[in-house]
């Protein structure tokens, strides 16, 4: 895809691809494995549900991302990393005024 992201369909390719590398990295996995032992859809839709807030203002998300967070064992390298790979995906499949804002032509 080299599109930008238009709804949820999109972010939902996005939060899949995503964490299909979050679920492989050998920093991150073990700290989402702490906490998602099973089945990881149910963390998958509430992550559909946050984008779709964050990029497109539709309010079915409902949560306090920073309490969910503040106590699992992370710390600065975690978040770099999280980033990375998000950032990654993003470029891997998306184009779009974010992009060309991150990254201008020189």
């Amino acid at each position: 895809m080299t599109q930008d992201i238009k709804g949820i369909e999109d972010i939902k390719f996005l939060v899949d691809h995503f964490y299909a590398k979050v679920r492989k990295d050998e920093l991150l996995a073990p700290v989402f494995a702490l906490r998602i032992t099973g089945d990881w859809q149910p963390h998958l839709n509430t992550m559909y549900r946050f984008w779709n807030a964050a990029l497109f203002q539709v309010r079915e998300y409902v949560g306090n991302p920073f309490a969910k967070h503040a106590m699992l064992p992370i710390d600065g390298l975690h978040f770099e990393q999280w980033i990375k790979l998000f950032y990654e995906t993003v470029e891997e499949h998306f184009a779009g005024l974010w992009l060309t804002k991150r990254n201008p032509e020189p």
